[in-house]
């Protein structure tokens, strides 16, 4: 038998020929490699998880096979097919075509403007694959696994950006169309809400659902319409999901709880207050307009991550800050933001802003649909104190702190929590030491229960193989 380094070759070979065969769910894994190489991972542990993670997802479901592409698509033949979850191969050889004729960044801005509208489809995944900075892409290059020989997953444009990977962003744009959600920009009501930051949004919205109920208003009269129900046939591909099938009818429905109340009751004489989509969706708030992207973007960032923060209910006085979590929901907030900024910064300005604005109906339809619900002021306003100061980063613990969550992160099985980690890490150091970034970087999430788990995943996959050493 031959030495260990070339056993271990031969099974990387093999592992790199099966994966090649994958198709369901390799996005994340995909994504978290690029954050383990930010993360400054060694090339064993980017190993480890590249087998952990084609064995079996976390999720407790194998990788499915990839399909073959059917006839080649006509020029306008995407547009048909923008959130009908059907003919990715194909999408992806149109795009791939697509970007031999024009470029990749030509390809970005041709397309991008109108897929971003359908950011929430599949929880944003889309967005997020598209993104990840140049300066990976050459770490990537001198690293034996490449993301070149990598499966090709289906969400995926943020971080194909963030590496400058063609083949992520190629197959970001696919799942854009592919799992697309409109956020209805027809419904945009623009400068609607005097407010300088997204703070202030949050704070205003969070208010309402203490005073006015707002979610049950807008999640009641979307779930419990007949119209969506499963005999209805609405989106029954999203059904198994469950989840996104309800931030569909969030996003397709146009009234609210109360609207339908007083309209049964007979007491509305006049047309609905609101008959394109609760003005919580889509009255849009001024900084939008006025701050310079630049300037938009880091208060997005710091609010949503305060945002990302509240999201697991209340903080334990008697235990550290850096102890606080975060739900599996809130933490595409910030990675999908990630994804978005690498999208918006190769686009004219006003587009810019369109993304911006997109992101922001995405983030409340995610809201909206979510268990966990709105936060409240309470917990908004203490989050922010909290986090609100800047580190000092030669500060002995400052230190500590990063020294111990960088390898904790690099040890993770759940690929959101990579990914989260290296985001928070860029940021921290991007945005002077904020210290709610560093937060943030600790604050892991759980990998939800999806499937049987990989146990029993591997006791199904034994049986299956198994031969009995003789006939009975």
């Amino acid at each position: 038998m031959g030495n260990r380094s070339e056993r271990n070759a031969e099974a990387s070979a093999a592992a790199l020929t099966l994966a090649r065969s994958f198709r369901c769910l390799p996005n994340h894994v995909k994504q978290a490699l690029v954050g383990l190489y930010g993360l400054q991972a060694d090339e064993h542990a980017i190993k480890r998880y590249w087998r952990f993670y084609t064995e079996c997802t976390p999720y407790g479901y194998p990788l499915s096979a990839r399909q073959n592409a059917g006839e080649p698509l006509g020029p306008n033949e995407w547009r048909e097919l923008l959130g009908q979850k059907q003919k990715y191969e194909e999408l992806l050889l149109f795009f791939d075509n697509e970007e031999h004729l024009h470029g990749l960044d030509e390809t970005i801005r041709k397309f991008a403007p109108t897929l971003v509208q359908g950011m929430p489809g599949a929880m944003t995944h889309g967005i997020i694959h598209v993104s990840l900075s140049d300066s990976k892409k050459q770490q990537l290059r001198r690293a034996s696994l490449t993301l070149q020989d990598f499966s090709s997953p289906v969400s995926q444009l943020g971080w194909g950006l963030d590496v400058r990977n063609r083949r992520m962003i190629l197959e970001g744009l696919a799942y854009m169309v592919h799992s697309g959600l409109s956020t209805h920009p027809e419904r945009f009501v623009h400068r609607a809400e005097n407010e300088r930051t997204p703070f202030e949004s949050f704070l205003r919205i969070a208010d309402a659902e203490r005073r006015e109920g707002v979610r049950a208003q807008v999640f009641e009269a979307a779930v419990n319409h007949e119209k969506y129900s499963e005999a209805s046939n609405f989106r029954t591909d999203l059904i198994p999901s469950g989840f996104q099938w309800q931030v569909a009818k969030v996003l397709e429905e146009v009234r609210s709880a109360t609207d339908e109340a007083l309209q049964t009751r007979h007491l509305l004489t006049k047309p609905l207050l609101h008959p394109q989509g609760h003005p919580i969706l889509y009255h849009l708030p001024t900084w939008i307009d006025d701050l310079e992207f630049e300037d938009a973007l880091e208060m997005l960032y710091k609010d949503v991550a305060i945002l990302y923060l509240t999201t697991t209910g209340e903080h334990d006085e008697d235990e550290d800050e850096e102890r606080l979590g975060g739900c599996f929901l809130g933490i595409h907030f910030l990675i999908s933001l990630w994804g978005a900024e690498q999208v918006a910064i190769l686009l004219p300005v006003e587009e810019q802003r369109a993304v911006l604005k997109a992101y922001y109906v995405t983030v409340l339809s995610l809201l909206l649909t979510s268990s966990n619900g709105i936060p409240t002021v309470e917990a908004l306003l203490g989050v922010q104190e909290r986090c609100n100061t800047a580190d000092d980063p030669d500060d002995f613990l400052v230190s500590a702190d990063w020294n111990s969550v960088l390898p904790r992160a690099i040890s993770e099985n759940e690929a959101h929590n990579i990914k989260l980690a290296y985001v928070a890490s860029k940021l921290w150091h991007r945005y002077a030491y904020w210290k709610g970034f560093r937060i943030v970087a600790s604050s892991f999430t759980i990998t939800p229960r999806l499937g049987p788990g990989r146990a029993a995943f591997f006791f199904m996959d034994m049986l299956r193989h198994f031969t009995p050493p003789f006939e009975t």
